[in-house]
């Protein structure tokens, strides 16, 4: 998993339950004396470790934990990609450009990183469908993406998303809609 995640992590726990909880965590997923590189590659496995042991440390469930840590991403993500993102764009055109700007940039600048794939579908000014698909399997953390993005733009209160897994055990459709 790319390091800027990584870093993120680290950060979202320690502004959420404080340094000890960080040093606790990551001595228990053997993490703690790994030094994080935002643009290091580090193992899944690590990262997933790291994860656990932060939803048995808050006593958070997964799917809960992910989702904040993905709204927790956002304004580093959106200063990270701000040269990609048009200024009058909003949640769904960012959303429906995260794939061709950002993750392309992300594939083609580290080869090694591997994001999810996205599949989207623009169906009308107000509709989308995205198609998420990863080996990961932790769409909980694009939902939080989503949701923070849109509270960026103050559009989270009419944004109404749907996350149903597909027959691929690897992906899952978030249908969203952005109510007037």
């Amino acid at each position: 998993m790319h390091g800027f995640i990584v870093l993120e992590l680290e950060k979202f726990i320690m502004t959420q339950y404080g340094f000890t909880a960080w040093n606790a965590i990551s001595k228990q997923a053997n993490a703690a004396e790994i030094s994080i590189d935002a643009n290091q590659v580090y193992p899944d496995a690590m990262v997933f470790s790291l994860v656990n042991e932060a939803v048995a440390y808050t006593q958070t469930e997964p799917d809960t934990f992910l989702e904040k840590f993905g709204i927790a991403l956002v304004p580093n993500l959106l200063k990270v990609y701000k040269a990609y993102i048009d200024p009058a764009w909003k949640t769904l055109d960012i959303l429906e450009y995260t794939e061709s700007t950002m993750h392309h940039t992300v594939r083609t600048n580290n080869p090694n990183v591997t994001p999810p794939v996205l599949e989207i579908t623009r169906r009308s000014a107000k509709t989308m469908e995205i198609i998420y698909r990863s080996k990961r399997n932790i769409p909980q953390l694009g939902l939080g993406i989503i949701k923070g993005i849109a509270a960026h733009f103050g559009e989270l209160p009419r944004l109404y998303i749907t996350l149903t897994p597909c027959a691929d055990e690897e992906a899952y459709r978030f249908d969203i809609e952005l109510s007037t």
